[in-house]
């Protein structure tokens, strides 16, 4: 169980692990907290645990922070740098930490990847059973050669992994899905191609943190993947319109794809109807707000009992009390 567990989390001072430690810490207080810079520790510093700074470039630093530990909550990611240097410190460094976790006996190694390791974004649904398709950009790359790196390692060594994929997580601290998109609807409106139809597969955060927790004890999910969603998928514009709501406003009606046909460039242009800047997103974007493809949550309903306790409303309704304390809506 975890409350006599010796726990390790990296990226603890990020929006997933950082919600992941305040349900931990209520439950044990043995917790060592990886960070690479102390300066982000705000956070992290309510609680009573050990802080230790060891960066995902440092190999030797990485594969050390794991002594004495029994669970380790991987959560960190490196996102500066170029796609080489991304590689080399995102691989490198979970492989460092794998491999420390596996000289110091531990007995559940939980690492946070992503729905994007899938690649691009097609209709139908998602399954673990899927192959990845079309991986244009690195964060997809790195994100799968993680998980197929830590998959051998199981294979070969033992290691007792719990893979989770996570897909659109949003809620309190959530940079790109909820601080990025309040801060931008309150300057510009977002083009939703098909009219917003597409389906947005967002799970509220504490789902996420959920699952990670009942991973640890479910012997049957070692070396295993798992999808993690909410109960019931969304659309984009319902997704936009909660914010919209949030800020005040309503969202107008998307433009439709002959509009998008007419647009020669990327970028933003006035949008006469209420003043705002009307903001297009990249290719990659337009793509995973166009697509009809579902993320499918039965493996982990099956193997870890995981059910969203969340859907839209409530998970909002959340979002905004804490976008209201953190200033973010005025």
């Amino acid at each position: 169980m975890l409350s006599k567990a010796r726990i390790l989390i990296t990226g603890a001072t990020g929006f997933i692990g950082g919600r992941l430690l305040e349900r931990l810490a209520v439950l044990n207080s043995d917790i060592r907290v990886v960070t690479s810079n102390f300066s982000n520790c705000a956070r992290v510093s309510r609680y009573d645990v050990e802080i230790v700074k060891a960066d995902l470039l440092d190999q030797k630093a990485m594969a050390n922070v794991a002594k004495g530990c029994d669970v380790i909550f991987h959560c960190a990611y490196r996102f500066g740098g170029s796609s080489k240097e991304k590689h080399e410190a995102n691989v490198g460094g979970t492989s460092a930490l794998a491999s420390g976790a596996l000289k110091n006996g531990v007995r559940c190694f939980v690492h946070f990847s992503s729905v994007a390791a899938y690649g691009s974004w097609s209709d139908g649904a998602i399954t673990e059973d899927r192959e990845p398709c079309r991986i244009e950009d690195t964060y997809s790359e790195v994100k799968l050669s993680i998980e197929q790196m830590l998959l051998e390692v199981n294979r070969k060594h033992g290691l007792p992994v719990v893979i989770l994929q996570p897909s659109i997580v949003y809620g309190p601290f959530g940079k790109t899905w909820t601080v990025d998109i309040l801060r931008q609807l309150r300057s510009q409106l977002v083009v939703l191609p098909r009219e917003g139809s597409g389906i947005c597969n967002a799970v509220y955060v504490d789902d996420v943190v959920n699952a990670a927790i009942k991973s640890v004890d479910c012997a049957d999910a070692i070396g295993e993947r798992f999808l993690l969603s909410g109960a019931e998928s969304t659309t984009w514009k319902n997704f936009y319109n909660a914010y919209e709501q949030m800020l005040g406003g309503y969202a107008p009606k998307p433009p439709d794809d002959a509009d998008l046909k007419k647009i020669k460039h990327l970028g933003t242009f006035p949008h006469i109807s209420d003043g705002r800047e009307r903001f297009i997103p990249d290719e990659t974007t337009l793509a995973l707000y166009s697509s009809n493809a579902a993320v499918r949550i039965d493996k982990a309903r099956r193997y870890l009992g995981f059910e969203p306790a969340f859907d839209l409303i409530r998970g909002m309704a959340l979002t905004r009390a804490w976008a209201s304390w953190a200033n973010l809506l005025n």
